[in-house]
């Protein structure tokens, strides 16, 4: 009888742990479920962020490569226009350039550049005389070479001035062309200063990927130059020329220049996350759309009178144009610009901040830009972090109640079997004088 009392109450202990296991097990696989749960939400919530990142790279690539595509269609009609028998009627050629110019009013400047004397008048002095008193005057340089230049009006839109180019030979926007369509260096000729800002990651090999008049299909296929961003008479632009080409000699460039205003303010407005940063870089390495100069203060015109002036403040409260050596987490944009695209967004710390990013890169044929953009990780998870901290608070207040339901539980079962383990012990003993209560 003893030992049937002392199992009685080993029972009664070991009921009360059963009970008390039960409940743990009960809770810890609650626990699994939720930690499943969580694990689920934030797996999602990482592919949904990712693919919006991806929608929205690509929405403003596939923008900025419609643009520079359906810009540059503009100087290759008007080059085309020259080789088909416009090439030498330079009244013709000036009313044209104009004409472009009006009618695209995201364009800034609109031009012909010949080569010197291409077509015999440059020294023709009675040529020179007849049309001294027309916009032919304002079109050549002072030896006669023809080099119209129509642009806006900085201080009034509305207003298109003409002048003649400049600094052919040494820039890209001429110089440049010429020598792709000689299948020379683009930078042959070209001073030293506007090769110094390019990227030093733009290399011999890079541009060996440009398609020049000799390759993919000739002069048909060939779509043109971009050249770098830069601050121009106090406007953001981007030069776009064609090769003027009769009987398959280079006899200079139909152009024009875009405004990248519009361009910039589009790329800001594309928004997935508050946290989304986008920038476009240039093929040779340069900054064409910063996101940081989104909320800069720009500078008016009128405080500092001269262009120079303006544009230099410009470019000192702006990335514009800066090479990517030059911007804030340089390291980061170079791995974007020697990447021909990141298709799968990854992870990367930026100044002590994860995010995810991906890139695009533009064809060659349409400037070969590189579009990246990275979203801050914390944003992403922004719906799991505030579903997963409610859930903590819920579930150690529920723990709680549960601890002290399954205790309250297991000692009003066990001490009714301690009434009968006890009751059981006297008997044992031989008092028989035991009640047990029915409940």
């Amino acid at each position: 009888m003893p030992t049937t009392a002392s199992s009685a109450k080993l029972s009664t202990l070991s009921l009360r742990w059963k009970i008390l296991l039960g409940g743990f097990v009960v809770l810890l696989l609650a626990g699994l479920v939720i930690a499943f749960s969580l694990w689920m939400m934030r797996n999602n919530l990482l592919r949904t962020g990712k693919e919006n990142i991806k929608r929205a790279v690509s929405e403003v690539a596939k923008e900025v490569e419609r643009e520079n595509v359906k810009s540059l269609a503009i100087p290759k009609t008007m080059a085309l226009a020259q080789s088909n028998g416009m090439f030498g009627d330079r009244e013709a050629s000036i009313a044209y350039a104009q004409a472009v110019l009006e009618s695209n009013p995201d364009l800034t400047g609109a031009y012909f550049g010949y080569e010197p004397n291409a077509e015999g008048a440059d020294t023709d002095s009675a040529f020179l005389a007849s049309t001294f008193s027309t916009d032919s005057a304002q079109a050549i340089d002072e030896t006669g070479r023809f080099l119209p230049y129509w642009f806006r009006g900085h201080e009034d839109d509305t207003k298109i001035l003409l002048e003649p180019l400049v600094d052919m030979d040494t820039s890209y926007y001429y110089r440049g062309t010429k020598n792709r369509f000689l299948g020379e260096p683009e930078g042959t000729g070209v001073i030293d200063y506007l090769k110094n800002e390019n990227s030093p990651l733009w290399t011999e090999e890079r541009q060996a990927l440009v398609p020049t008049p000799s390759s993919r299909g000739g002069l048909a296929k060939y779509t043109g130059m971009i050249t770098e961003p830069y601050i121009y008479q106090g406007k953001y632009i981007v030069e776009q020329t064609f090769p003027i080409v009769i009987d398959g000699e280079f006899k200079g460039i139909a152009g024009v220049d875009r405004a990248l205003s519009d361009l910039e303010k589009f790329v800001w407005s594309i928004r997935p996350f508050v946290s989304a940063q986008i920038i476009v870089i240039s093929r040779r390495g340069r900054i064409v759309v910063h996101p940081r100069d989104r909320d800069v203060e720009m500078p008016q015109m009128e405080e500092y009178g001269d262009l120079d002036h303006f544009a230099k403040e410009v470019n000192n409260r702006t990335f514009k144009g800066d090479k990517i050596e030059d911007a804030p987490n340089a390291e980061f944009l170079k791995h974007l610009y020697l990447k021909e695209g990141v298709t799968k967004p990854a992870r990367i710390v930026l100044e002590g901040e994860t995010y995810f990013y991906t890139s695009y890169r533009l064809p060659d044929d349409a400037g070969a830009w590189t579009v990246g953009l990275w979203v801050s990780e914390s944003e992403m998870l922004a719906p799991f972090h505030r579903t997963r901290d409610i859930i903590i608070i819920v579930g150690l207040f529920g723990l709680l109640l549960v601890a002290t339901a399954l205790l309250f539980l297991a000692n009003f079962i066990t001490r009714r079997m301690k009434l009968a383990a006890d009751a059981a012990s006297r008997v044992a003993k031989g008092d028989l004088t035991v009640q047990i209560q029915p409940d």
